[in-house]
């Protein structure tokens, strides 16, 4: 008979001590998982680098012989300008929610994120600042497996590029939960974040985390991921959606999801169509 032993690390702020719920962990550049909502993470499998990343926090790379049972990530320290917030105005509602009728129940199986690129293309909204971000869902009905189970998501900002792929995290939710077969819409408001959205543009990120059980350990299921994708276009921006694995994001390797549909044409028309992952901005000024 084998036993096979497994390790548990935690991971904390380094000041305050506090653990660090849903970090993004990856061992030998090839091997992704996340902290569960303690902070905490097994592996059962012989690795020799590890590399640990939380928004705010410096990255941690590091050799398995060099850490402890307890890790600690050091946190960042901005120094920002002030900004007025309470005179602004709702200037609109941009984007599309829209969902293509022939990809209404399109899942992505094994894509940890989602992430479309907007660049705005109207005066009244560049630099505007995003008070709420949304995201429509599909729910999804197709197994009993995912009926009462709780999904967890987070929204990621990215700064760009100059090829228009995201750059620089600058943002990332709290943690979202959910139900695939009830909840249809994904929100987070940035009223008090500033997050300006510029000539050049930023991306937002879905990012799949995973199913829990009741004991907040994430379940070691595929990603499945059923956000509405759209034909719709919008007056308001340019947009390219990409597909990408967080494991390997440090390699920047992102497929723009319209490579994937490239062999598959409408019936009324016999060109390849624009898909999108649909959201909504709500732009301030």
């Amino acid at each position: 008979m084998s036993w096979v032993s497994s390790q548990t690390f935690v991971v904390v702020d380094s000041l305050s001590k506090e653990p660090l719920a849903y970090a993004n962990v990856v061992l030998d550049d090839k091997k992704m998982l996340y902290t569960n909502e303690k902070g905490k993470f097994s592996v059962s499998d012989p690795f020799e680098y590890i590399s640990i990343s939380y928004l705010s926090y410096y990255e941690l790379n590091a050799a398995k012989n060099t850490i402890s049972d307890t890790i600690y990530l050091r946190p960042l320290t901005y120094t920002m300008e002030p900004i007025n917030v309470s005179t602004r105005k709702i200037v609109k509602k941009i984007g599309v929610v829209k969902q293509s009728k022939r990809f209404k129940n399109l899942s992505f199986s094994g894509c940890d994120e989602l992430i479309v690129f907007l660049r705005p293309t109207r005066a009244d909204i560049i630099d505007g600042f995003i008070d709420k971000v949304e995201i429509p869902l599909n729910k999804d009905k197709s197994e009993s497996l995912y009926q009462s189970v709780t999904s967890i998501v987070r929204i990621n900002i990215y700064t760009t590029d100059a090829h228009n792929l995201p750059k620089d995290k600058i943002y990332s939710s709290a943690p979202i939960r959910y139900l695939p077969s009830k909840d249809k819409l994904i929100t987070v408001d940035l009223k008090d974040e500033a997050i300006q959205i510029n000539e050049i543009g930023l991306c937002f990120g879905l990012e799949y985390i995973g199913m829990i059980d009741e004991n907040g350990e994430i379940r070691t299921l595929l990603s499945h991921l059923r956000p509405v994708i759209t034909e719709e276009t919008s007056t308001d921006y340019q947009a390219v959606t990409y597909l990408t694995n967080s494991a390997f994001k440090r390699k920047k390797y992102f497929y723009p999801i319209n490579n994937s549909f490239n062999d598959i044409k409408d019936s009324r028309n016999t060109s390849p169509q624009n898909y999108n992952l649909a959201i909504s901005l709500t732009i301030s000024k």
